[in-house]
Formats: C-alpha cells, sequence, structure tokens
C-alpha cells in the first residue's frame, strides 16, 4: 500500500516540482483509494415500534446486523431513531453493542413524545471475523416506565486498517 505523506505547505508564487505533486497528490490519492477500496457497508431498517420494560440492558428487536470482517479493520456504527418514554421521572437509554461488548456513547431520552435521536460509535482494531452489531436499550432507572423505539436505521462502515 502505498504511504501518505503529509502534504507540503506552499507560499503564494510556489510552483510545485513534478516530484512533490506525484507525492502530494498523486500518492496520497492512491493511498486513500487502496485505504477504503476494501471498506464494505451493511444496513438494516426497522420500522416497527418496540418497547420493553426492562431494567437491565436488552436488544432492540430487529436492529441485529451480522457482520463478516475479512482482515483487521476500523468498524464505524451509526444508529439513528425514534426514542421515547411514557415516564419523564425516569427516562431510557440506548447503546450500541458488537456482540457482548458495549461500545460508544449511551443516549439518554426522557420525553413522553417521540425525539430523533443517534448513536455514533468507532470500534477500532477489529480483528478478522464475524460480529454482531446491535442497538439495545433499557429503563434509566428501576420501576420506571415502558421505553420505546421505532424507526431505526443501524450502519456499519467496514474500513480495513493499513
Amino acid at each position: 500500500m502505498t504511504d501518505w505523506t503529509a502534504p507540503k505547505t506552499f507560499a503564494s508564487g510556489d510552483v510545485g516540482t513534478a516530484a512533490e505533486m506525484n507525492t502530494y497528490l498523486r500518492d496520497n490519492e492512491l493511498h486513500l483509494k487502496e485505504r477504503f477500496a476494501g471498506s464494505t457497508f451493511w444496513s438494516v431498517t426497522m420500522d416497527t415500534e418496540r418497547t420493553t420494560t426492562s431494567d437491565t440492558v436488552v436488544d432492540v428487536t430487529g436492529t441485529t446486523l451480522a457482520v463478516t470482517v475479512a482482515r483487521a479493520s476500523d468498524v464505524i456504527v451509526v444508529a439513528s431513531f425514534n426514542a421515547k418514554t411514557n415516564d419523564y421521572l425516569f427516562g431510557s437509554y440506548y447503546y450500541l453493542y458488537r456482540d457482548s461488548t458495549y461500545i460508544g456513547l449511551r443516549a439518554v431520552e426522557w420525553r413522553e413524545t417521540y425525539q430523533c435521536a443517534g448513536l455514533v460509535a468507532f470500534d477500532d482494531n477489529v480483528a478478522a471475523g464475524t460480529y454482531t452489531y446491535r442497538l439495545k436499550y433499557s429503563r434509566a432507572e428501576a420501576g420506571g416506565g415502558t421505553v420505546y423505539a421505532d424507526q431505526v436505521v443501524l450502519s456499519v462502515l467496514v474500513i480495513p486498517t493499513v
């Protein structure tokens, strides 16, 4: 694979040489092309309202995505969804997981009407193998109300590492 070279900072009036153009334009463009050429993309959409009254983290049914990683890679996971709870005093939590491993941030929702929510996680240095990425949810506190998820799009981009 072509190596990345930090581009030169040109001053006003500088004229690049052929070698500089080859290094900073051609070779860096080839590096980016090679880096992303082996990338793969998966996505799943769930458009049926799902609910839970669980105090522990459980899958949002219909939002699991089996992904095969051919070689060591960085993985970007994005979930967009509508979220709400029927008890604003207790709220709800939403999470991204790879298999049983929690990745990324947790979204919190306290409203009783659907709100657009999203989570993005960077799962770096994932070894070759097959994994299941998923959106999960739970009540924010024991004894709370019902947690809702609807209109979920879960997307996974696998970018092989250099």
